[in-house]
């Protein structure tokens, strides 16, 4: 009975300890097949780092085996944990003998052999270990070193360690060392990747629960102007999910180049039937970065189009399957919100913007309104989005929705199309 309850220990200690050490990886696809650079943001602990494109993000939680830095050690293994075979590189400082072996978690050692290895690095595959902890010690040559490691394989085979590679040189190491670059991660933490290729930028929130590929969907969308944007898909799968631009509109052309009306004096706004945009306030130079343009319910139902081709302002239903997917009406606005607020000098929203966790990468700003009369108002308290579904009791009103920052929800509401709010565009 003592031995049962130790191995079942062990294994919920080995499952444990695999769910929290990652190792993830990056492609591409879409209009690109490259990844430049990634920023991972730890929207959890609020941690962030770069790495580039190519390179292997190491995951690593508070209760996982930290790996020791290639560059101040003389011994990595890699993956870690492992679920077939591993690599072990050692670099030897001397040429000599050296005895490189490997100990199960009982002490037993499982592998033990001598090798004759000229000064350098030295790359070595280890096969044929099973479920449990391990310890792999190299003694000889001017290394005196061990390094944990856990295998999560279901093998139970016999242990062999051969010699794969060999360079003379220091700077394989240091290359190898810079490949795998390692974050604090703890199990349920949210994090947002952002890849990035030339002018093309994509989002994708993701809560990480084992070894994956990242793969960035590199979809362009410039508007009329030329502006650029950031891109973010949001769903389960591709589908049912929708990919949405993470900023509000800042266009002052149709889709066909004609110019939408900037209207700047009240009582022409309030007059107005026809497209028009304007900035919060009139203050272009203030509120264009981050809050966007905002535009009138005309300019919306213009059949010239806000949004370039293959994209649009989404359509009332198309909002209410984002909500839907994000947990209902209470709930979804807060993972639409950016985090921090005005007061604490941390973002744009005013206290106590409660909810937010911009877990979706949509970044929601409050751009506050500018009302049929003329005047602008709530910025920093609510954000107003379009959508294009007209409201068939009042054919001059459309639905919109609203973030608050008093509450985690997404409400729908009517708007008169006089009134000025921001637009975000989905794709066809």
């Amino acid at each position: 009975m003592k031995t049962f309850v130790m191995i079942g220990f062990f294994a919920i200690t080995i499952s444990s300890l695999f769910a929290q050490d990652y190792l993830i990886d990056f492609s591409a696809s879409g209009d690109t097949n490259v990844v430049v650079s990634v920023k991972v943001d730890n929207l959890t602990s609020g941690e962030s780092l770069i790495l580039n494109g190519n390179e292997i993000l190491h995951l690593i939680g508070s209760v996982g085996i930290a790996q020791p830095e290639m560059t101040a050690h003389r011994i990595a293994f890699y993956p870690n944990p492992v679920s077939g075979d591993g690599q072990l590189t050692v670099r030897f400082p001397q040429s000599g003998k050296a005895k490189l072996e490997v100990i199960d978690q009982s002490g037993r050692s499982s592998f033990l052999r001598d090798f004759w290895l000229t000064a350098g690095i030295h790359w070595f595959s280890i096969s044929g270990m099973g479920q449990g902890l391990y310890t792999l010690r190299v003694e000889g040559a001017g290394v005196s070193e061990s390094v944990k490691c856990i295998s999560v394989s279901q093998i139970d085979g016999k242990v062999n360690i051969t010699k794969v590679m060999h360079s003379n040189t220091d700077e394989v190491f240091k290359t190898l060392a810079q490949t795998v670059i390692e974050m604090p991660y703890e199990a349920g933490d949210q994090l947002l990747f952002k890849g990035v290729a030339g002018t093309y930028s994509t989002l994708i929130p993701l809560v990480v629960t084992g070894s994956q590929n990242v793969n960035f969907n590199f979809v362009g969308f410039t508007d009329a102007d030329g502006n650029k944007y950031t891109t973010v898909f949001i769903g389960q799968d591709k589908s049912t999910g929708q990919t949405w631009i993470t900023d509000n509109l800042i266009v002052t052309h149709y889709r066909n180049g004609d110019p939408i009306d900037y209207v700047t004096d009240d009582a022409v706004w309030f007059g107005l039937s026809t497209g028009a945009y304007c900035w919060y306030n009139n203050d272009e130079a203030s509120y264009k970065v981050p809050y966007g343009a905002l535009y009138n319910g005309y300019a919306v139902s213009d059949s010239r189009n806000l949004c370039p081709a293959g994209w649009h302002v989404p359509s009332s239903a198309e909002w209410n399957l984002l909500i839907n997917f994000l947990g209902g009406m209470d709930f979804a606005g807060g993972k639409l919100k950016t985090t921090g607020t005005i007061e604490d000098g941390t973002g744009t929203w005013h206290t106590p913007n409660l909810g937010a966790t911009n877990e979706t990468g949509f970044s929601g700003h409050p751009a506050g309104i500018r009302h049929y009369l003329g005047y602008s108002e709530f910025i920093g308290s609510l954000s107003y989005q379009w959508s294009s579904t007209i409201y068939i009791p009042q054919p001059d009103g459309l639905y919109c929705f609203i973030l608050n920052f008093e509450n985690p929800g997404f409400y729908n509401g009517l708007s008169d199309s006089k009134n000025g709010q921001s637009v975000r565009c989905v794709m066809d």
